[in-house]
């Protein structure tokens, strides 16, 4: 399961070593598009839902995914519903935004502004617009960051097992293997 999964990007990931992928987001636009995008892929099935509001049946998923998306839901209860949908020996990966002015924290920061304008230069065809921009500010106003030490503990009131780590959004993709 790939838990807002905007452009359907991460779910053609996950296809690769899945027998089957759902897909899931709050925008119909995302959804959309995602379907256009993901023709072809068979093992893909996206849907418009609140992932809070959605019956889904218990102890059925292997893995659930969360890109960007989980600092926008209730911390405490979307980690119950996960729990009750995952396989006993499922995993759950999330990477997110977190609140954190550690040391760390900036040094992490640094490089991923030098690999995004690195990225934006390579890839001519990726323009930020003033609208995009726009939309942007707005989204911001519904982010609920916590910190490391605040989604640990929380973690922990759920899940017996917890490991946290903090990387660099493209290292997920180098170590997608080991990770999952």
């Amino acid at each position: 399961m790939d838990l807002g999964s905007g452009l359907g990007d991460f779910s053609r990931i996950l296809s690769s070593r899945f027998d089957q992928v759902i897909g899931i987001d709050f925008s119909p636009t995302m959804i959309n598009n995602a379907i256009q995008k993901s023709k072809g892929y068979q093992n893909i099935e996206f849907t418009n839902n609140d992932f809070m509001d959605m019956e889904l049946e218990t102890k059925k998923i292997d893995c659930i995914v969360s890109i960007a998306c989980f600092h926008h839901l209730p911390m405490i209860d979307s980690l119950k519903k996960m729990k009750s949908i995952l396989k006993d020996n499922g995993k759950i990966l999330i990477l997110d935004l977190y609140k954190e002015k550690s040391f760390l924290y900036y040094i992490n920061l640094f490089f991923a502004l030098i690999i995004n304008r690195f990225y934006l230069r390579k890839n001519k065809n990726v323009i930020i617009k003033k609208k995009l921009n726009e939309v942007w500010k707005e989204h911001d106003k519904f982010d609920n960051l916590k910190s490391i030490n605040k989604i640990y503990k929380t973690c922990k009131k759920v899940f017996k097992k917890v490991k946290i780590k903090r990387l660099l959004f493209l290292e997920v993709f180098f170590n997608l293997k080991k990770i999952m």
